[in-house]
């Protein structure tokens, strides 16, 4: 099993989607879960390594009650432009004391990668939102936040985007076999690494 863990739980259930998405052999075998939650970038080294623990406790919880564990991927936005990845790189490291752990860090957050697939976010409320996404050729990455920009658009078409879209987009993206439609770096390094997994 692959165990995902998010900022919240729309995270943890969106990067489960997504991980099957780009690697279809995992149906079935990743499972998102609740606690711990992610720490913001800001997090000293005392609370990093209890957050550590405390996923290595989740992991071992899991593995005593339903079977091993063969990853760990850890969602955590990036917060802000990070085009050489450096909060992707910083959360591997607080990782690396697990086996098999790793990150998933969108720039700068989930919803920029929602952009590079417009027809499943307008899947969600398809008569309300259709077309309402733009079709771009440039960098996902560029938008200056992404999530008020994605509530914005949806708004002014008459129903909000709220976090708990997410997971239903990714679903979309997993089960019509999306490709992205532009540039985004980081969700090209989630891809490589969920290709990865086994």
């Amino acid at each position: 099993m692959v165990l995902t863990f998010g900022e919240n739980m729309n995270d943890a259930r969106a990067m489960a989607e997504l991980i099957v998405a780009a690697n279809p052999v995992l149906e079935g075998r990743v499972q998102p879960k609740p606690k711990p939650v992610s720490l913001t970038r800001t997090a000293g080294v005392r609370a990093q390594r209890q957050w550590v623990a405390d996923i290595r406790k989740a992991v071992a919880g899991f593995e005593a009650a339903q079977g091993p564990v063969a990853a760990v991927v850890v969602h955590r936005d990036a917060d802000g432009h990070d085009p050489d990845g450096k909060v992707e790189v910083a959360l591997a490291e607080t990782l690396s004391a697990l086996d098999n752990a790793f990150p998933a860090v969108p720039v700068h957050m989930t919803e920029a990668w929602w952009f590079l697939f417009p027809e499943a976010v307008e899947s969600v409320r398809p008569r309300t939102w259709r077309g309402v996404v733009p079709r771009r050729a440039g960098d996902v990455e560029q938008i200056v936040d992404p999530k008020h920009r994605l509530k914005l658009l949806t708004r002014k078409a008459g129903a909000e985007y709220a976090e708990s879209d997410s997971p239903t987009i990714a679903k979309s993206i997993r089960e019509k076999s999306m490709m992205p439609t532009a540039a985004c770096a980081s969700y090209d390094r989630f891809v490589q690494m969920a290709a990865g997994l086994s």
